[in-house]
């Protein structure tokens, strides 16, 4: 019998009981990954873009090349962890997911890391799910006016 499957289960279905262990996973093993945190401390750098040309931590994201605050830094797997949808996924999923070395990382912003998500999860490239996410921005803005 399957977790979700148990009487009294905390789990409504299967769907609810992976989105509970990949996001414990994520917020667990990989939030505090010691080769995560290394890999965005060794690409930030001091730079005058705060307040008044104060200096603040900021990164170059990898994917645009702009520069951004490291507030809006985040750390991306080169190779997705993948899917986690099935018993048998979680073995693959947490070897992707934490067996890693700085060079299966990189550093980029919150958009970046956003267009990169959408890009695999819909089976589009890099350039297309930057477009794709800049037209759902402009209408999402439109709306809220």
């Amino acid at each position: 019998m399957q977790p979700w499957e148990q009487p009294n289960s905390p789990w409504k279905n299967k769907t609810a009981f992976f989105t509970w262990l990949r996001g414990g996973l994520r917020r667990g093993a990989w939030n505090r990954h010691p080769i995560k945190i290394s890999k965005l401390k060794s690409a930030r750098y001091k730079s005058p873009i705060g307040k008044n040309g104060k200096e603040v931590w900021t990164i170059t994201c990898e994917m645009c090349k702009e520069e951004h605050r490291q507030s809006e830094a985040q750390v991306d797997h080169i190779t997705p962890a993948g899917k986690l949808n099935e018993i048998a996924d979680i073995q693959g999923f947490v070897e992707r997911l934490i067996v890693i070395t700085e060079e299966d990382l990189r550093v980029v912003c919150k958009f970046c890391n956003s267009a990169l998500a959408y890009s695999d999860r819909y089976n589009v490239t890099f350039k297309e799910a930057v477009k794709r996410k800049r037209e759902i921005a402009a209408k999402k803005k439109k709306k809220g006016k």
